[in-house]
């Protein structure tokens, strides 16, 4: 299978253009057109991994971090990230990294580490604001004998969700007219005539960064050689994007039910209580603080806080639970082990445990 469709619904699941400005995420190593049959998943790309790739027979790396980060000024092999680029290159081993973006998106890291922690049954909302996810208006034109199968095509392009709704449409009816030049095939009308048919015109919202891929779907069940379809930018609605999550579970747990959960090492900072709201925010956890304290939570769970954020916590009575910066991001490989459509998926991380 080619790289670039290996990678097609990854960039579906966490696109690219969500990621934040400061941050490099994509394809850093290798060609869309590279044979990708075996994959190595992992929170971080270094020399071992490499040397895993080599041995297990992977063509593709796709980690969180990105290798590429820094700007590079040279690939003198003395140094870690040029020496481990140079021999993903020699090997013929793409590296694509989702950073930012598979932090943002829905089902990502933060949804992942939240499940493995058993947090999602009650209420969840985002934890810090990070961006708006922007919306266009398709309009399709079709004949009435084909409306419904262009509406499936909609429907699984991700178009028609509004707020808890989903498979949101407007139609009118009204009169199309075209005349055929030579050369084509029509679906309906001659060559050279006019033809008047009548029409439903389609109109419904998709996600501005999904419209693409949408229309594709759409060209593919409209029975016309020339289907018209019109992409309107919205202004309104705009939906804020979030990082991170804040759950109120349905019932009060307490600490150490949440650390037996996750099974692994841990670093408490705090006074124990009883737990119902608790703020989630896979990595470092610095920009959470704010918002976990905002909202009122009783347990701020992330991979790594520094000593100030601590301090600040503990003057407002939230207490820190700090799982590792990779450790907490780890959850989310499972998730791309779903995604990626390969057969063989090997899923590493050398420092799980680590703070």
């Amino acid at each position: 299978m080619k790289l670039k469709d290996v990678l097609k619904p990854l960039k579906d699941f966490a696109p690219e253009s969500t990621a934040e400005p400061w941050d490099n995420v994509g394809l850093q190593v290798g060609s869309q057109l590279d044979e990708v049959e075996k994959v190595l998943l992992t929170v971080d790309v270094t020399e071992s991994t490499v040397d895993e790739a080599v041995e297990k027979g992977c063509q593709l790396i796709v980690s969180h971090h990105p290798m590429i980060f820094k700007p590079l000024k040279s690939l003198e092999v003395a140094g870690l990230v040029p020496r481990t680029l140079v021999k993903a290159i020699k090997n013929n081993i793409a590296i694509y990294c989702a950073h930012t973006n598979l932090d943002l998106a829905e089902g990502g890291v933060n949804h992942a580490l939240s499940d493995a922690l058993g947090l999602l049954g009650g209420r969840v909302k985002g934890l810090v604001p990070s961006g708006y996810n922007e919306f266009a208006k398709v309009v399709v034109y079709v004949s009435e004998d084909a409306v419904d199968q262009v509406k499936e095509a909609l429907w699984r392009g991700g178009a028609g969700h509004i707020g808890n709704y989903d498979h949101c449409l407007y139609q009118i009816e009204g009169t199309g007219q075209f005349r055929p030049l030579e050369g084509t095939d029509p679906y309906l009308g001659t060559q050279g005539e006019d033809t008047q048919i009548s029409e439903i015109r389609l109109e419904t919202i998709v996600s501005l960064r999904d419209y693409p891929s949408l229309i594709e779907k759409v060209k593919e069940a409209h029975p016309y050689e020339e289907p018209v379809i019109d992409v309107f930018p919205l202004h309104f609605p705009k939906n804020t994007r979030y990082m991170g999550m804040i759950c109120t579970l349905d019932r009060t747990v307490e600490l150490e039910e949440l650390q037996a959960r996750w099974g692994k090492k841990t670093l408490f900072v705090g006074e124990k209580k009883p737990i119902k709201k608790v703020a989630v925010l896979g990595g470092s956890g610095g920009r959470g603080v704010e918002y976990a304290v905002k909202g009122r939570v009783d347990l701020f769970v992330t991979g790594e806080l520094d000593y100030h954020d601590l301090i600040a916590l503990q003057a407002e009575g939230v207490a820190a639970l700090l799982l590792g910066h990779g450790a907490s991001e780890a959850p989310v490989l499972e998730a791309l082990q779903e995604i990626l459509p390969v057969d063989s998926i090997i899923s590493q991380n050398p420092y799980f445990e680590t703070f």
